[in-house]
């Protein structure tokens, strides 16, 4: 029995509350996505047109140097940089809970890695070759508390970028 996502972010639909009015006492969500450092091109597959068609985000031409391991200010190493920016809340959740994130990516130019923090904290690079489905699991901070998930882009070659396709979160 395949399970359900306990909420779907991605580029056409960027943000998401799953409360149900029937079921209020059923665990819901509310959360979103923000993208900095998108660019488009005349070039496949950057154009905006094409990455509408595709469901996708292209983010690049700022990249992460790979030793760059850490977040010392939002501003600085993430609204500057090629970053994906996911924030989320839980309700009616415990923290006997897990969320299991799977990231839809594709890595585009330069031999891009994706660098995944929670909060400040570096969980995961993981290199991006082509398309590419990263899973990490989280333990619930508790009903309410919410969540910020950053996946950095990160490569030595300047003009790197890479493809964010969406984020889907399973309640376990």
């Amino acid at each position: 029995m395949p399970l359900t996502p306990f909420l779907s972010l991605n580029p056409l639909n960027p943000s998401v509350f799953t409360y149900n009015a029937a079921n209020p006492n059923a665990p819901y969500a509310y959360g979103r996505v923000e993208i900095f450092g998108g660019f488009t091109s005349y070039f496949f597959p950057r154009r905006l047109s094409d990455q509408n068609a595709n469901n996708e985000i292209i983010v690049g031409f700022n990249p992460a140097a790979p030793a760059n391991q850490s977040i010392a200010s939002i501003e600085n190493d993430v609204c500057r940089r090629s970053t994906i920016s996911i924030l989320f809340a839980g309700y009616n959740v415990t923290t006997r809970n897990q969320y299991l994130l799977l990231f839809a990516l594709r890595g585009a130019l330069g031999s891009p890695s994706a660098q995944f923090f929670v909060g400040a904290n570096l969980v995961r690079t993981e290199p991006l070759s082509g398309d590419e489905q990263v899973a990490i699991l989280l333990d619930c901070p508790g009903p309410g508390s919410w969540v910020y998930v950053y996946v950095r882009l990160a490569s030595p070659a300047s003009y790197a970028a890479m493809g964010f396709k969406g984020m889907d979160c399973y309640l376990l």
